[in-house]
């Protein structure tokens, strides 16, 4: 273990919340010469953290959170990834401030955020229930498709499709509900590129890292059937992000769902929920068993049209 990796773990050890400004001092100190020889190697530097805290990093480390990596923004931004499989979901946060930067971890229903809690509703159209951390587009979400690494049987023109509709499901407010569409954030397809997600598998971590270049499209997820990386500036506005859709999951490219599904997961309802991410929505919470932004189960298509709390989400957004 190297200095700079020792001096992160001590500071996890004891939580950097109670470390002295002496300890923090020391910290930088070491993490500034360490940074240099970093790039003078052209490596770069993986940081694992222990859990939740305030750690003494720079822009550009790697942070490592159990089987997540994720690049330290500027000061003053952020990022955030969010994973969703069949059994849970999980959002890890990275915000980069003048204490340092600030880690924090939510999973399978638990929130740090603005949250709405209820008791397990079963009607969406009841349920007003969202989650935010208040981060949104100032412009319009401009994204490419990326066909790359695409390799089902199903025409790529058709997921295409799919994939528009699902991002107009969030801006247009589709939904059941007979509610009006009061969302005023607007998304604008650009095409088809050969650039890929900026979300990759790496040493047995799921690495997410900034191209400046929001791009949907297919990557191996791990066992999590999608993931969508986004990016926040200093001014809280949205600059990019980043959707990928698990490249083994057993996807459903249609309308409807086959009378003997048992494993499949239609594709529209999960690339609407990811693109619910994308427009700055998080999970509400298990007991929101209904909403698209809570992720849901095998054979279910109900996540393509939104509920009351996806729409207020969106409003108090946009």
């Amino acid at each position: 273990m190297n200095d700079r990796q020792g001096c992160i773990r001590a500071s996890a050890d004891r939580g950097m919340a109670a470390a002295t400004f002496e300890e923090m001092t020391i910290c930088s100190l070491v993490l500034s010469a360490m940074l240099v020889g970093a790039c003078a190697i052209d490596s770069v530097e993986i940081t694992e953290v222990r859990g939740p805290g305030v750690y003494v990093l720079a822009a550009g480390d790697i942070v490592r959170l159990d089987n997540v990596e994720l690049a330290v923004p500027e000061h003053g931004e952020g990022v955030r990834i969010a994973l969703d499989s069949e059994d849970g979901w999980q959002q890890i946060t990275l915000t980069h401030d003048e204490l340092g930067v600030h880690v924090e971890r939510e999973a399978f229903g638990e929130t740090q955020a603005t949250t709405t809690t209820h008791a397990v509703i079963a009607d969406p159209c009841a349920d007003n229930a969202y989650n935010t951390y208040h981060h949104k587009w100032q412009d319009t979400y401009g994204w490419y498709a990326s066909k790359t690494n695409y390799d089902l049987a199903v025409d790529f023109g058709i997921v295409e499709t799919l994939m528009k509709h699902a991002a107009s499901n969030i801006t247009d407010a589709h939904n059941d509900c007979g509610r009006a569409d009061r969302v005023s954030a607007t998304h604008s397809y650009r095409g088809r590129t050969t650039s890929t997600p900026t979300i990759s598998t790496l040493d047995g971590a799921i690495r997410c890292s900034r191209d400046h270049k929001s791009v949907v499209g297919f990557k191996s997820l791990q066992g999590y059937k999608a993931a969508t990386c986004w990016y926040w500036n200093a001014s809280g506005v949205l600059v990019e992000a980043d959707i990928a859709f698990d490249r083994g999951t057993k996807w459903v490219m249609s309308g409807s769902i086959p009378d003997d599904c048992t494993d499949a997961v239609h594709f529209e309802s999960v690339a609407t929920h990811e693109f619910g991410h994308a427009f700055g929505l998080l999970h509400p919470g298990t007991s929101h068993p209904s909403l698209t932004m809570q992720p849901g189960a095998a054979c279910d298509k109900s996540k393509r049209t939104l509920g009351l709390g996806d729409m207020l989400g969106l409003e108090s957004l946009y």
